[in-house]
Order: structure tokens, then C-alpha cells, then sequence
């Protein structure tokens, strides 16, 4: 890790933080089974990087082009769930009638 420097030390706080997530996903499961939905999970998964890859080429541009650029694809992301069937209508209504609630 010296020779890398601080972004040695981040790949080794990301590993570490993988490794300890997929132990503790491992050995709890036997105490508390969760049955997540794996393939919502991965269909988010992938859309975040598709939306990350879009953003790549505008994360350094600072002009007003690169802020509405990075904020229409921000605001994709969700129409990116809709379109891909993960967030459920009965799941819609309630994230909104909670929004209008608070």
C-alpha cells in the first residue's frame, strides 16, 4: 500500500468492506434467512453503472452544458427502474403518497 498511496488504501478499504458484506451475508443467513429479490437488485446494479458510464464523460465538466447534462441523467435513472419493470406500481403509489404526507 505505500507505493499506491491513498488510492491503494481506498481499494483496500473496498475489498474489505466486499469481503466482510459477503461473510456476513454468508454465515447470518443460517440465524435470519432475507430472501432478497437477487434479480431486481441486479437490474438496479446495472442500471447504475449504465447511468455511471453515461455520466463518465461529463464528471469533469464544470460548465452550466455539464451540470444539465449529468442532472437530465440523474433524473433518467428513475424512468431506467420504470422502464425495466423494478420498482412495482403498489411500491409507486406508496413512495409518493409518502412524499406528499411529509
Amino acid at each position: 500500500l505505500p507505493r499506491l498511496g491513498v488510492v491503494g488504501a481506498a481499494w483496500g478499504t473496498l475489498a474489505a468492506y466486499a469481503l466482510m458484506t459477503l461473510f456476513l451475508y454468508l454465515f447470518v443467513r443460517r440465524f435470519f434467512a432475507v430472501d432478497y429479490e437477487l434479480a431486481r437488485l441486479g437490474k438496479i446494479a446495472i442500471a447504475a453503472i449504465i447511468v455511471y458510464i453515461a455520466l463518465s464523460g461529463f464528471l469533469s465538466d464544470t460548465s452550466v452544458e455539464g451540470g444539465i447534462a449529468r442532472g437530465i441523467f440523474l433524473l433518467g435513472y428513475p424512468l431506467f427502474l420504470w422502464g425495466w419493470r423494478v420498482v412495482e406500481p403498489r411500491e409507486l403509489k406508496q413512495l409518493v403518497s409518502g412524499f406528499l404526507k411529509a
